[in-house]
């Protein structure tokens, strides 16, 4: 069982709300410009090499660009580690 099937629906939406917030332009993916949005809502102080070393962690197709899928994955691991 993975961890984002551990989530509640609630949970879930919850989460979803939070991606689609960083979709600023709702293409249903969070590019690198809207992950490094993320990092700094987060108040994270990451230098440009370790916001794109975050992007590859979270990124586990390799595309370059987060989907739902991944972002949902990462969220409920973060949350259950």
């Amino acid at each position: 069982m993975n961890a984002a099937s551990r989530l509640t629906t609630d949970e879930k939406a919850e989460v979803r709300e939070i991606f689609d917030h960083f979709d600023t332009n709702g293409n249903g993916i969070i590019e690198a410009s809207e992950f490094n949005n993320l990092v700094s809502a987060l108040d994270a102080q990451m230098d440009p090499d370790a916001i794109r070393l975050g992007l590859s962690i979270v990124d586990a197709d390799g595309n370059g660009t987060v989907e739902w899928d991944e972002f949902l994955g990462w969220w409920a691991e973060t949350r259950t580690t």
